[in-house]
């Protein structure tokens, strides 16, 4: 964006100077006349030269253009060439911006829209920058479709306003694509805190403006590498990494990444093990068509992982998607896991047009050992209107196939079910059938505990939701045929049962407002089941909740349900659920969001037992301090339930302290706790003293010992800031270096994401993440 400076600046130039007289101090052209652009130019001198064309201003020369304000201290135009100059203490601000930047010496050519700049420096504040940006060139050209710079400096830390400051980054040659990337050549990181020291550098930077470079250097230590130093360097195709890691030795990689295709290899032979590590990864993307594309990865692994174990491992993947009136997307993937020695292999296809839609998938695992296992699953699904839109039609098909060894025969099933779903404006009706097919028949005997049920078929009419003023009404009727296969426990075998039911089910509901913020809704409903054999079944069930918030300070949520089944039926799955009587009541006392206590608990009459009492409490007096509290009793052994405690004290903008403890109720014995301590000294306007440190405790419950976890220290280097972190319970540390203008971007010593511990992960906020730099 601010490459677009050039550009207004002398538009501007040109539409002034169409009309400038011949001795002015001041021109204003206003918008009506301009062609919408308003422009203001003043200076002590305004010539015009009609033999050659040259319009020249001189003295204290000012040019305001839609809000961008230009000053240099002469300006020449040549409107015979259209090629613009302005020269001396050229100072560009404000615009819609608000650009700040300065100048020796500007050439612009309107004709072709170039522009040229000497002693160019600017500040500016990209979106994906936290602050501000400096940036200085001694020369750039801009060329329309990139720019190009020599001799630059770029630095966030705003003592360059002040001439110093803390550290800098130079390039003999920058190449900048507008929205795309920044390569910088001869590439060089200083520090200057005291002096100018050279801290490192590279032939060849890219800075891709188009994702998050999260890529340099990564200083830490973990178990399984021990010390570590991991680099990535940009070069013009990608990346070239260098590792050091003391108990595995050196690694080294590149990969390529260009618009349609990338490729990543990396290498080490382990010090300690003496294995030879690859990885290798592969993708390539082709457009078929205009509207098709085909995706083609390999991906091979043979390394170590932290913390622990081997990855030994291929994958093969193959990916066509066509998207025009119609979808289609087909999805291939091959994978071998030689540590686990098994193979398996996947494939899907979707067809989709208008409200019609169609997919298969296929899945075949098998184990390489003696016994090689074979798992096969497949899965066809069909939908779409039929007849007309209120219509639907839907079915499935599943087919198993799980052989437990190569040879023998295995369990072989197939399980197809069709819907057919009819909806008009007061009623629906839906047809559902499936089947359970058993294709090995006795070739495979393992299957004789299977338990299923078949629906052969099912026709259901719903009505439409009557509203009678006094009460909803809700009515259905369905008749089926079904079998049943469920395990008799008093037989020790499975009952194969078939035969027809007759169902008809009404419910009624309504809600009543009561005095005093309390509702009443009330539901009762009637289920009757009539079987072929001559068995009934009727089952009733009624429930209603009382709920009540009252004068901003109590509610209160009272239900009850009960469900009553009488007669009999010949399917288990009819009476499941069908009885049931209970009460639970929620009462929750509160005073706005300061104080909440809530005590919940009921009785099961079916069971004859109590629901456990459960009482949370939550106090929150201030924004200093936060408390939570949650406990009970079991009521029907007679036990305290475990009293989890929490609380949050933050005294002062500087200091907050978090307490978790469970406690035995019971044995007033302590099961577990943790603590955090983060306390912030100093402030940002005094970095110099600006201090943050964070410490995490634990109880151990077998030593009865508060330990210290977790240690976390961040020191303040004003445009910088480095943090110190150990990790007890992982044994880990790390040391990271983060330039604040990119905290998730860092440059030169930066860790970019930086390290992962499972200690501070909600304690910090997800404030570190990440392990060390993964090469697999």
């Amino acid at each position: 964006m601010l490459f677009m400076i050039p550009a207004l600046l002398f538009a501007a130039c040109t539409l002034a100077a169409e009309e400038i007289p011949v001795h002015p101090h001041t021109i204003n052209k206003d918008k009506e006349n301009n062609n919408g652009v308003g422009v203001n130019i003043k200076a002590e001198k305004l010539k015009y030269i009609q033999e050659t064309g040259i319009v020249i201003a001189s003295g204290s020369v000012e040019v305001e253009i839609e809000g961008l304000h230009i000053h240099s201290d002469s300006l020449t135009m040549n409107t015979t060439n259209n090629v613009v100059t302005a020269e001396g203490n050229i100072t560009m601000y404000g615009g819609p911006l608000d650009y700040h930047a300065t100048s020796s010496f500007i050439t612009y050519n309107v004709s072709s829209e170039t522009a040229s700049f000497r002693d160019f420096r600017t500040k500016t504040s990209p979106s994906n920058i936290s602050g501000t940006v400096y940036l200085q060139a001694q020369d750039i050209e801009d060329q329309k479709t990139r720019m190009l710079g020599k001799e630059g400096i770029l630095t966030t830390c705003d003592y360059a306003e002040h001439g110093r400051p803390h550290y800098i980054t130079t390039a003999r040659k920058i190449e900048y694509y507008p929205d795309d990337k920044i390569v910088g050549y001869w590439v060089s990181f200083y520090e200057q805190w005291i002096g100018k020291v050279w801290m490192g550098g590279s032939p060849y930077l890219v800075y891709d403006l188009k994702k998050r470079n999260k890529k340099n250097w990564v200083i830490g230590q973990n178990q399984v590498e021990g010390w570590f130093l991991k680099t990535a360097w940009d070069w013009p195709l990608g990346l070239l990494y260098f590792d050091y890691m003391e108990k595995k030795g050196f690694g080294y990689g590149v990969s390529f990444e260009q618009k349609d295709s990338s490729a990543y290899f990396y290498q080490i032979e382990e010090k300690d093990t003496k294995l030879l590590d690859s990885v290798i990864k592969l993708n390539k993307k082709y457009q078929v068509t205009d509207q098709s594309t085909l995706d083609l990865s390999y991906n091979a692994s043979n390394i170590y992982l932290i913390p622990s174990g081997r990855m030994d491992q291929s994958e093969i993947k193959a990916n066509f998607n066509h998207s025009s009136d119609r979808m289609l997307a087909s999805n291939l993937s091959l994978y071998e896991s030689r540590t686990g020695n098994t193979e398996k292999l996947a494939y899907s296809l979707q067809y989709t047009k208008d409200k019609s839609n169609t997919s298969y998938s296929a899945n075949i695992d098998q184990g390489k050992d003696a016994v090689h296992s074979i798992r096969i699953a497949q899965r066809f699904n069909h939908s779409r209107p039929l007849f007309r839109d209120s219509t639907s039609f839907k079915t499935n098909i599943s087919y198993f196939d799980n052989i437990a060894r190569a040879g023998e025969y295995g369990d072989e099933r197939l399980e197809p079910e069709i819907e057919i779903v009819d909806r008009y404006d007061n009623f629906t009706l839906r047809y559902y059938q499936n089947w359970h097919l058993d294709l090995d028949q006795g070739l495979y005997t393992g299957d004789d505990n299977d338990q299923f049920m078949e629906t052969q078929p099912e026709i259901t009419l719903s009505f439409k939701t009557l509203d009678l003023r006094l009460f909803n009404l809700d009515a259905s009727t369905s008749y089926g045929w079904y079998r049943e296969v469920k395990y008799v426990p008093g037989w020790g075998y499975n009952r194969d049962y078939a035969t027809s039911r007759y169902q008809t089910s009404l419910s009624a509901s309504k809600s009543l407002p009561l005095a005093l913020g309390t509702t009443l809704a009330l539901g009762a409903g009637m289920t009757q089941n009539l079987y072929q054999p001559g068995d009934a079944l009727y089952v009733f069930t009624e429930d209603a909740a009382l709920e009540t918030d009252l004068a901003s300070f109590l509610k209160n949520k009272l239900t009850y349900k009960r469900g009553i089944a009488e007669g009999n039926s010949p399917f288990y799955f009819d009476r499941v659920g069908t009885r049931y009587n209970n009460y639970k009541d929620q009462l929750t006392l509160y005073y706005g969001d300061k104080i909440n206590w809530q005590t919940e608990g009921g009785y099961n009459w079916e069971t004859e037992q109590h629901f456990n009492l459960i009482s949370s409490l939550i106090i929150k007096p201030g924004q200093v301090l936060n408390l939570n509290f949650k406990s009970g009793y079991d009521i029907e052994n007679s036990r305290y339930l475990d009293l989890s405690s929490s609380a949050n004290f933050n005294p002062f903008p500087w200091l907050l302290t978090t307490l978790s403890v469970l406690s035995d109720l019971n044995t007033g014995n302590l099961r577990s706790a943790s603590s955090l301590l983060d306390l912030e000294v100093g402030s940002e306007e005094n970095w110099q003293n600006h201090w943050h440190l964070k410490f995490s405790h634990s109880y151990n419950s077998a030593t009865q010992r508060h330990q210290l976890r977790d240690i976390m220290v961040v020191k303040d280097l004003h445009c910088w800031e480095v943090k110190y972190t150990y990790s007890d319970y992982r044994k880990e540390f790390s040391l990271i270096f983060t330039l604040k203008a990119l905290p998730n971007e860092p440059i030169g010593y930066a860790t970019g994401r930086g390290f992962y511990y499972e200690g501070f992960d909600k304690a910090l906020d997800k404030e570190i993440k990440g392990d060390s730099p993964k090469r697999y």
